[in-house]
């Protein structure tokens, strides 16, 4: 296996992900597709953390590294506390749970004081609130189906634990001033309108590791068929990536080819598969990620959901590297424009604050293994963002990985030795 460079310090192993690199290491499956952070907490005992994800978390929290690496340490503990409180939690009564902004710690939306106590006596904070899940995902089915009858096409929807609404998110084009009103009136408080300065839109295919036909995009993850009676590789994209490929396009690694692509969705969900037949390239995959100067390894993959609003996730990709951010909501729907028509809507994608650019499609989207044993957890793929490097507005929607899995009949390749 690759050296693996330590940078000291107390807590977690940060990592960053290009999901194919050109080192030689064994590998193997991970069939069980089994999503959420190990049982076990971050070991209390000093554990390196890598120095560019420190950075990169850093940059995006403003704070310094020493307290960018507290922040990920508490983390691990906060999503460990939620595993416990939120199988006791009831949508009728309560609204979610996230991690807060300032103080990093787990937070409970709940309808009455009552609950409230109970939340405060397992260690958690409680937020009260006037609207329980049951509510707010009411509130989201009557706004979309009055956004359908006046015709509002571009439109992203999702739930904001943190604020106990329903957003819609548009260009101010797209949902004039009447229809808004329209929205306030009859779901007064309940909802915010949010209008942003352009369109969601792939991240213009020019992540990890460049890979190039019809159009140049970045690798995902190295995924094997489900089936144990084949033994095919593929290299796993967005599906927007391939679509408008020629007859037989052939895609291409900077050490090889691949072939053309074999499968892919391009509407509700967004991933391509890319068929690796090239023995002498595929023994070139591997099962680990670079960041910086050394490799970790994939441990896992796990579900998006598993990780609350407010934890830190990061991506890899071919334009802006390594980019650290804060989830902000799951389960969203989100209509994609192609600059020709909004031609499909993404459903039950996940919205982070992280940065992406042209050239990161299809990027790897991670985070720290709370084990904290120098390894990352595959949740994702990165599809579409928001135009522009505004690091304020910086948004990234991804596609769950255990979802395109399933989908696509493959199992994710991992790390034997970072299990």
């Amino acid at each position: 296996m690759s050296k693996r460079t330590k940078v000291a310090a107390a807590g977690l192993t940060l990592v960053a992900v290009t999901a194919l690199v050109v080192v030689n290491v064994d590998s193997a499956e991970n069939s069980d597709g089994k999503a959420g952070p190990s049982s076990a907490a971050a070991s209390a005992s000093a554990t390196p953390l890598l120095d560019e994800t420190v950075a990169a978390v850093a940059k995006n929290l403003h704070v310094s590294k020493d307290q960018a690496g507290d922040r990920l340490v508490q983390q691990a503990e906060m999503l460990e506390l939620n595993t416990t409180v939120k199988p006791t939690l009831d949508d009728s009564w309560s609204a979610g749970t996230w991690l807060d902004r300032k103080s990093g710690n787990l937070v409970v939306a709940v309808t009455n004081e009552r609950r409230a106590a109970e939340v405060r006596a397992r260690d958690a904070e409680p937020r009260l609130v006037e609207r329980s899940a049951q509510d707010l995902r009411s509130v989201r089915s009557r706004v979309e189906q009055l956004l359908s009858r006046r015709s509002v096409e571009q439109a992203t929807t999702f739930i904001d634990v943190t604020k106990n609404v329903v957003v819609i998110q548009a260009q101010q084009s797209d949902l004039p001033g009447a229809i808004a009103s329209e929205l306030d009136r009859t779901f007064p408080g309940a909802i915010d309108v949010r209008y942003r300065s352009g369109r969601i839109a792939p991240v213009a295919i020019a992540s990890g590791d460049e890979i190039t036909g019809s159009k140049i995009c970045s690798a995902g993850w190295w995924v094997r068929s489900a089936d144990a009676r084949q033994s095919k590789n593929y290299v796993m994209t967005a599906g927007h990536c391939v679509v408008g490929d020629a007859a037989g396009q052939t895609w291409r690694h900077a050490d090889g080819e691949f072939g053309p692509s074999a499968l892919f969705r391009r509407d509700s969900s967004d991933w391509a598969l890319i068929p690796v037949a090239d023995e002498a390239v595929a023994d070139q995959l591997s099962a680990t990620v670079p960041a910086g100067p050394t490799t970790l390894g994939i441990s896992r993959v796990a579900a998006p959901e598993s990780f609350v609003v407010g934890s830190i996730v990061c991506k890899r990709g071919r334009t802006t590297s390594l980019t650290c951010g804060r989830i902000t909501a799951h389960n969203a729907s989100v209509p994609v424009d192609t600059s020709e028509a909004v031609d499909h809507t993404l459903l039950g994608v996940t919205t982070a604050a992280l940065a992406a650019d042209e050239g990161d499609s299809g990027g790897p989207v991670f985070v720290l293994d709370p084990r904290g044993n120098d390894t990352v957890v595959g949740i994702g793929i990165a599809s579409v963002s928001t135009p522009g490097k505004d690091p304020a507005n910086d948004l990234t929607i991804f596609q769950s990985l255990p979802r395109a899995l399933a989908e696509s009949g493959t199992v994710l390749v991992t790390d034997p030795a970072s299990r």
